[in-house]
């Protein structure tokens, strides 16, 4: 059997953004929804409370997205 390398592995599930009695996370390799008892019994970080909503993760995932598409001109 040939050695798995840390690339595909999956990381432990993070947080991404809470909904009512949700929570968003990812393990690096797919994204996922799991229940908020679930998710703050399992330990996962940040603490539910962190987690921004969905509203505001999407708000935030699109200015990046601009500033990826398009990055601001920074003058000397």
């Amino acid at each position: 059997m040939a050695p798995v390398s840390s690339r595909d592995m999956a990381e432990r599930p993070r947080g991404l953004y809470r909904t009512t009695g949700w929570a968003y996370v990812t393990d690096g390799i797919m994204a996922f929804d799991i229940l908020e008892s679930d998710y703050r019994r399992g330990g996962h970080r940040p603490d539910y409370d962190s987690l921004p909503s969905k509203q505001d993760y999407d708000a935030a995932e699109a200015v990046r997205k601009e500033h990826k598409e398009n990055p601001p001109i920074v003058k000397k």
